[in-house]
């Protein structure tokens, strides 16, 4: 939508918005029990993007982090056995060996 390629997002190919919006599943979307947390989604599609949403979205989207609580943040991690929030930037500090102390 914000690049104007369709004048709707049910239009666009790849979009879940006419899965949602009819409610009827296709091959990727099976819409039910998530519509119903969702509300009026044509509400949602309609409404103006939050700034601060698009930003974080954006952020996201260019470090490969995922986007959300740092619980939800917590729990991928854990269950990936990998980690994903942002670290501390530059190399890890070499830990001296009892040698290297010795040399100092």
């Amino acid at each position: 939508m914000r690049a104007r390629l369709v004048s709707h997002p049910a239009d666009w190919t790849w979009s879940s918005a006419a899965a949602h919006l009819t409610g009827k599943a296709d091959l990727l979307v099976r819409p039910g029990a998530w519509m119903a947390r969702a509300g009026d989604w044509a509400a949602h599609l309609g409404a103006a993007p939050v700034t601060s949403e698009v930003e974080a979205i954006r952020l996201s989207t260019s470090t490969g982090r995922p986007l959300g609580t740092a619980d939800f943040v917590a729990k991928l991690e854990h269950d990936l056995g990998r980690t994903l929030g942002r670290r501390k930037p530059g190399r890890k500090a070499k830990v001296a060996t009892l040698d290297q102390a010795e040399l100092l």
